[in-house]
């Protein structure tokens, strides 16, 4: 039979709720950081004619900073990432978030890693 005690459980309770405020606050950092990160890639992917499409590559938060949407706004975008009948496509933004993907993943783990330990 195995028996777990646990004395003195508000502190417990107490010692919880801030890990798991701390992990959220050390989330929302990493994904923030990310974010940014991913935008930067995109727009250093951007074909550049006049500077319009990689200009218009910006970061919206949303969800008390949980989520994040990186958007090219030009009007021409959508048609540079995914080409027309006509013209080939040019991505920046798919191959921006599959090289970014893994750090991502190594942000998230160290934030809730961080938390853990302090």
């Amino acid at each position: 039979m195995i028996r777990l005690e646990i004395t003195n459980l508000p502190a417990f309770q107490r010692s919880l709720e801030k890990l798991t405020g701390d992990i959220q606050d050390n989330i929302k950092g990493a994904l923030k950081t990310s974010a940014e990160t991913l935008a930067v890639r995109a727009k250093e992917r951007a074909p550049v004619k006049s500077g319009e499409l990689r200009d218009s590559i910006v970061t919206l938060e949303g969800g008390e900073g949980m989520n994040y949407i990186i958007s090219a706004t030009a009007p021409h975008a959508r048609f540079v990432e995914f080409g027309t009948r006509k013209t080939p496509a040019r991505p920046f933004m798919v191959p921006a978030a599959e090289e970014v993907f893994p750090q991502i993943l190594d942000n998230l783990v160290g934030a809730i890693n961080k938390a853990i330990r302090n």
